[in-house]
């Protein structure tokens, strides 16, 4: 009797050990209302959302009839849907300084439907953008329209901070938990002259997820999840992009992460943290990745710490932000910058011309 027990108690200890190692997996999805029928009706791949005891952020451009349909679906599953707050296309698709008050709307008419359709959904995300459009526009005009312009940006942010904070504090006082997903280099303090100058947003949520998308960078994917994991100690990270993502503004599409890539940012994340987020459901079922999830030996490995990058080595030197920032990885943050940079040596030439011509 005493062997077992020994050996009950062996077996699951075992067991609840296996269960234990593999991460908590959230997986982004942001289809259509037309497309969700045809995809969550895979019964094979909602089992094995359910084995890997995975969770879904649903992106809400809409609050379709289907779209209820498919939440109560993933609820029969106990799969945990979080809502990803999103404008139409037409509304610029994602949050930015300059849509506050479209957000606002946005977030009441998602929790009267979620009320009426009683989906149960208990969880929000936000993701704040720069204003791409405006950007854009920044590309014609003289130097002074320019620096205009980026003032005008630098103005929106400010207040729109304040209106997506406010929206926030309603939204965690109707009960619901907020998180919210990030571009990793707001992590750093020198990023505060950028991201003003971007026009991003920076609020205080219940949760934040850096995005540390491999496939929008050229910079060694095993290094850039490291050294953000291990320079801010995250708990949470989202890596990607497995496919699925569209454009927008008409911007082109990253290229998606193949299995190979996806498990070896999954490796990388898993070694700091337990609580990773993938981009994108549709991506990863396109690829049959699922079932490649539910065999994968996840292990933790000792890395030996490194200077991958002057940012990462030296996270107070200005210097180091400088020459660390991935143009290619921000183009409109970077368009930004050297509108700026040119519009000062206009202003520098102009001067000059006029001391020695009058």
């Amino acid at each position: 009797m005493k062997n077992f027990l020994l050996t009950f108690l062996f077996i699951g200890g075992f067991w609840t050990h296996s269960a234990s190692a593999r991460p908590q997996i959230t997986f982004f999805s942001q289809l259509q209302a037309h497309e969700l029928e045809a995809f969550f009706t895979d019964t094979v791949m909602l089992q094995q959302l359910q084995n890997l005891n995975a969770s879904v952020i649903m992106g809400m451009v809409d609050f379709h009839e289907d779209r209820a349909k498919t939440i109560e679906l993933l609820n029969s599953y106990n799969i945990p849907v979080t809502a990803w707050l999103l404008l139409s296309k037409e509304d610029d698709y994602f949050f930015h300084a300059n849509n506050s008050g479209l957000a606002k709307e946005r977030y009441a008419d998602f929790k009267k439907w979620n009320l009426e359709k009683k989906l149960g959904i208990q969880r929000i995300g936000i993701g704040i953008e720069p204003d791409l459009e405006h950007l854009k526009k920044m590309e014609d005009g003289s130097p002074n329209a320019w620096l205009a312009a980026l003032r005008k940006v630098n103005q929106e942010g400010v207040y729109g901070e304040v209106q997506y904070q406010a929206l926030v504090s309603k939204i965690q006082s109707d009960s619901f938990e907020v998180e919210s997903y990030i571009y990793p280099y707001l992590l750093e303090s020198e990023s505060e002259g950028i991201r003003k100058l971007a026009g991003l947003i920076q609020v205080n949520t219940d949760k934040e997820i850096p995005m540390i998308f491999s496939s929008h960078t050229s910079e060694s994917k095993e290094n850039l999840i490291e050294s953000y994991a291990r320079t801010h100690q995250l708990q949470s990270i989202g890596i990607g992009s497995t496919g699925g993502d569209f454009s927008v503004h008409g911007i082109k599409k990253p290229k998606s992460l193949n299995w190979k890539e996806t498990s070896e940012d999954l490796q990388t994340a898993y070694n700091f943290a337990n609580d990773i987020y993938l981009f994108s459901l549709e991506g990863c079922q396109r690829q049959n990745m699922l079932e490649k999830l539910l065999d994968l030996e996840w292990k933790k490995e000792k890395l030996i710490a490194k200077s991958i990058s002057f940012l990462a080595s030296a996270p107070s030197s200005e210097l180091g932000f400088i020459l660390n920032f991935q143009p290619l990885d921000h183009p409109f943050i970077s368009i930004g910058v050297c509108l700026l940079i040119f519009a000062l040596f206009w202003v520098a030439v102009l001067r000059v011309l006029k001391r020695f011509f009058g």
